[in-house]
């Protein structure tokens, strides 16, 4: 039996400036999602902050402790605000600290799942969606202690001639041992306390830096710390620290004097509002706060007034008279946030506004927003952890600006909207003496907002000229002097200078994507491209090719140049493996099959000879003897294992995986012979206007209806009533997406697609970026037939989990149900050719499988070229029935079975039927399936299909396993009909009847 240890997931948002918010976010916030655990710990907290000009690092220092008799792994999620990244990441590893390293997104995510496999010691840090983060570490030993460091580099705000710093401490409990350390470096007045619970805790000057440090024993987190570094009039400053190679980085920073010029303000304006799920989070009554003061100013305005989320709601038009909002403030009351982000409409409405106010945290969980086009964009935001950078070049495409109400006054906002922009336009500087100067291009500031431009000096002393305007128009400049003479080396510049660089890329990410990915890794910064890991020993960096540690580096290079001589599996291969498994295909497909009795209908069961489980209602119990009067041959490659059933059904195979006796064991010419006769015969039964009719089958899918209370009541409700229910049932179960999926289904069986869809599409917005619940999401738009959605949430799951042959196929079935043969043909030969052979040890015959989905593809379109597949394998094989289930998560067992009219049953455990029912493949350790059931010659009678949930070995598993069961008939003829059923199975053993079918009847 399968065992699994439970998963813990837990958060911290971290500190950031928020104009007027009297509550700060918790440092750490800490979920369990299983009652009978107790929270994790932090039993020691250490936190260092250190100042350059407004450039703040925060180092966290944190011993966890777990109280629990479980070995746990950490899901650390890290919501960021605007200006701040990740700029450290370390984990003990055997009492010693062991720093990260970057490397691209995809190869962190395989060695981290590699080695998390072998129950050693990894820990990955991941850049999910807008400015989140996410670092999974493993373990956390039972009742034992982990050491995790990670720093946070943040722009600070500037306001009332001061930087401003926040750090909110707040756990909900008291710590063992704690320490804080700041210190403000360069700074000739001293720093004053805003909020400060500790005595003792003062500024102390040394040299040029200001600090203060306190430590604590018993300590209650339950406090914030804010304090102010003040500068003097006009205040720029200038950093230089050496690069290593003979150069020096710089840093200048400086508030410019705003020139603003007053705008025409617009008559009339589109308001497009967020009212996702995760609008909840936004500060509201901000954004009113700050549309209050505005229209204080702008007193006669029209407004089209849209709410979206997955879809848009009827526009509304709004009149404010004398600046009264009270009509505005009426609609917004009336809004119900819900369902995921989607801006795909954006452009597909002639919007009446003379400017378009977008509303929202910037995370477009469905899709990114189409282009906003011709008109004034202002994007605006309240929440802590938006998608900024998108926000922002959302505004700047429309000649706007981003308004971050976390930083910005109303004051400040209402003087963004109503001045023309202002702008860095350029910097002029002699070019021999600096280089690689960031930005490179002009960029939109707001108003009190510290302009940073940095680079490479190669002269000892240069000028620097940054020249600022408004509408095109230069309206000032600032003269600045850099010298090396002031280089400083206990100062990092080299991190800034790489995000600016960084983002200057971006802008052109597709062209620049490589560079992008090497600066990333140079410099150890955390992107949407990659990632910090930490490995356990030297042979894992070796393993999957990532540059080490210094601890690890000699060793490393001393013996990566002879592992990259050794020879590796070539494409052609991976091809020759699959076509040796298709040879299997076709020839059980040329196989008669002797079937049963005319009058055993329906008693193999009876006779012992049901190749499985022992009663319909009883799958996976009693233990059964097959007796066949011929052998026949399973697929090569299905995995042996402790099951019920008894393994009398193993047969000795030859070199072509087919049984050892005088009907199977050709010769390999003859078995050449027979799959071009197969070929020839599928074109004789497509052409010949004589073949036989195909014997009628019907399908009826047994409705997925799980016993939940909730559901319950939602039928117990008036049709008009049930969504108001709906949302009051989401209080309980917000965090579940099995409550959506339940319910989403509900609606839509109900007649309520609209309402269907949108509870569907909560699951995007619930954990961001989460493979497992997108791929649900992306299987039921495909069920449903919304497959333009389908196609986006798997190329998003294409993105993520690039790896994983599932990840192809599936974004390959979303492309064939909508024409689009060629693109899906190249994702089926990717997994035939190029996939890691590591995860198709895990996935046994998938590329079997690809291969023969590919060549139904010909059928549909004869134009497909494969030229690495030979003409004798290009063989559609139609069968009169073919079920594929998958599910969506990893390291679980789900088994198909498929009971056949004479009660036998095809499975893991009886992978060939006396009918010839071939079960292709059992993925006992990787999960996702497919697993996949074939008959081509379906015997009169009464089929069933049966979804039965072995065990799980997952590290993490919250909630049930959500599964996707097809039953074809007449697979790969112009009668192909196929039926879906989505369930979920919750409990281990747990058994599902998914449908039943009938042939002949």
């Amino acid at each position: 039996m399968m065992t699994r240890k439970l998963g813990l997931i837990f958060g911290i948002v971290l500190p950031f400036f928020g104009v007027g918010q009297d509550i700060p976010n918790p440092f750490f916030r800490i979920d369990i999602q299983e009652e009978d655990l107790k929270p994790i710990e932090v039993a020691e907290l250490s936190v260092e902050v250190e100042v350059i000009g407004n450039l703040a690092t925060t180092t966290y220092d944190v011993l966890f402790y777990n109280p629990n008799f479980r070995v746990l792994e950490g899901d650390l999620d890290i919501p960021l605000a605007d200006g701040q990244s990740i700029g450290r990441f370390a984990l003990d590893i055997n009492g010693k600290l062991r720093e990260g390293v970057a490397v691209e997104k995809t190869k962190g995510r395989v060695a981290y799942e590699t080695i998390v496999r072998r129950n050693v010691d990894p820990a990955l840090l991941e850049h999910t969606v807008g400015n989140n983060f996410r670092t999974r570490v493993y373990p956390i030993p039972s009742r034992g202690h982990r050491r995790v460091v990670f720093a946070v580099e943040e722009s600070l705000p500037w306001e009332e001639q001061a930087l401003r710093y926040q750090l909110p401490l707040y756990l909900g409990q008291s710590i063992d041992k704690f320490k804080i350390k700041v210190d403000v470096v360069n700074q000739p007045l001293e720093p004053q306390w805003e909020e400060n619970g500790f005595s003792n805790f003062g500024f102390e000057q040394w040299n040029t830096h200001f600090i203060a440090e306190h430590e604590a024993t018993d300590f209650e987190a339950n406090q914030t710390l804010r304090f102010r570094v003040p500068k003097p009039a006009s205040w720029r400053e200038v950093y230089v620290t050496p690069t290593g190679d003979g150069d020096y980085f710089f840093m200048l920073q400086t508030v410019p004097e705003v020139s603003s010029k007053r705008k025409t303000l617009p008559s009339r304006l589109t308001i497009l509002w967020d009212a996702s799920a995760s609008g909840k989070d936004r500060n509201i009554d901000r954004e009113v706060a700050m549309m209050e003061a505005y229209f204080a100013e702008n007193k006669e305005v029209q407004i089209e007034f849209v709410a979206f989320r997955d879809d848009r709601d009827v526009a509304r038009t709004i009149i404010i008279e004398n600046g009264d909002i009270a009509p505005l403030l009426k609609e917004l009351e009336t809004v119900v946030y819900d369902g995921g982000t989607r801006g795909a409409f954006f452009n597909q409405h002639r919007w009446v506004g003379e400017e378009i106010w977008v509303f929202s945290d910037g995370l477009f969980t469905l899709g990114d927003p189409a282009e906003l086009l011709k008109k004034p964009v202002y994007t605006i935001t309240s929440n802590a952890s938006a998608d900024f950078d998108g926000l922002r070049r959302m505004a700047a495409k429309g000649g706007g600006n981003l308004i971050n109400l976390n930083r910005q006054t109303n004051q400040e906002a209402v003087a963004t909207l109503t001045t023309a922009t202002f702008q860095f336009m350029e910097a002029d500087f002699g070019r021999n003496a600096f280089k690689d100067v960031y930005p490179a291009t002009p960029q939109p500031l707001a108003i009190g907002e510290v302009f940073t431009l940095t680079g490479r000096i190669q002269a000892p002393e240069a000028d620097v000229t940054l020249k600022f305007g408004v509408g095109g128009r230069q309206t000032g400049e600032e003269l600045l002097t850099v010298r090396t003479m002031d280089a400083n080396e206990t100062i990092d510049l080299e991190r800034r200078w790489a995000y600016q660089k960084y983002a200057y890329l971006g802008m052109d990410q597709e062209r620049n994507q490589g560079s992008m990915v090497e600066l990333a890794k140079a410099f150890t910064l955390v992107t949407p491209l990659t990632s910090l890991i930490v490995l356990e020993t030297v042979d894992d960096y070796l393993e999957h090719q990532i540059f080490p540690p210094e601890e690890f580096q000699e060793e490393y290079l001393a013996r990566i140049t002879e592992q990259e001589k050794q020879t590796e599996r070539t494409r052609q291969d991976h091809i020759n493996q699959a076509l040796a498994e298709y040879q299997e295909r076709i020839d059980w497909w040329n196989t008669d099959f002797p079937g049963w009795p005319k009058n055993a209908l329906g008693q193999a069961e009876d006779t012992g000879a049901s190749g499985g489980f022992g009663s319909a209602d009883d799958w996976g119990e009693e233990e059964v003897e097959i007796e066949y009067d011929e052998a026949y041959a399973a697929p090569t490659g299905s995995v042996e294992r402790s099951a019920p059933a008894s393994d009398e059904a193993s047969y000795e195979m030859d070199s072509f995986g087919m049984a050892d006796d005088d009907s199977w064991g050709e010769e390999p010419s003859a078995r050449t012979d027979r799959a071009q006769m197969a070929a020839t015969e599928a074109m004789r039964m497509e052409e010949s206007s004589t073949e036989p009719v195909a014997m009628a089958a019907s399908v009826e899918i047994q409705a997925w209806d799980p016993e939940r209370s909730y559901l319950e009541t939602l039928k117990a409700e008036a049709s008009k009533d049930r969504y108001m229910k709906y949302l009051e049932l989401r209080e309980e179960h917000e965090d579940a997406p099995g409550f959506y999926l339940d319910v989403a289904i509900y609606f839509h069986e109900e007649g309520e697609e609209a309402l269907g869809l949108r509870i569907l599409s909560n699951l995007a917005e619930m954990k961001l970026n989460s493979d497992e619940l997108l791929r649900v999401l992306g299987h039921q738009y495909r069920q449903w037939e919304k497959l333009e959605l389908a196609e986006v949430m798997m190329r998003k799951v294409l993105d993520l989990r690039e790896e994983l042959p599932q990840s192809y196929r599936d974004l390959a079935l979303v492309l064939t149900a909508q024409g689009e043969y060629e693109e899906a043909a190249e994702l089926y030969m990717h997994v035939v050719a190029e996939i890691d052979d590591d995860y198709l040890s895990r996935f046994p015959r998938i590329r079997e499988l690809c291969l023969y989905e590919l060549n139904q593809l010909r059928e549909l379109d004869g134009n497909i070229r494969t030229p690495d597949i030979p003409q004798d394998k290009q063989t559609n094989l139609p069968v009169d029935v073919r079920v594929v289930m998958t599910w969506n998560v990893s390291d679980v067992d789900i088994d198909l079975w498929l009971k056949d009219p004479y009660r036998e049953r095809t499975g893991y455990s009886n992978t060939l039927s006396r009918i010839g029912s071939r079960y292709t493949s059992d993925y006992t350790g990787g999960g996702l399936g497919p697993e996949e059931i074939m008959l081509k010659e379906a015997k009169k009678g009464t089929y069933e299909v049966v979804a039965h949930y072995y065990g799980s070995s997952a590290q993490r598993l919250v909630g049930p396993v959500t599964v996707q069961v097809a039953i074809y008939t007449h697979y790969g003829t112009e009668n192909q009909e196929m039926q879906e059923l989505t369930l979920q199975l919750e409990d281990q053993e747990d058994d599902y009847l998914v449908g039943t079918f009938e042939f002949g009847g």
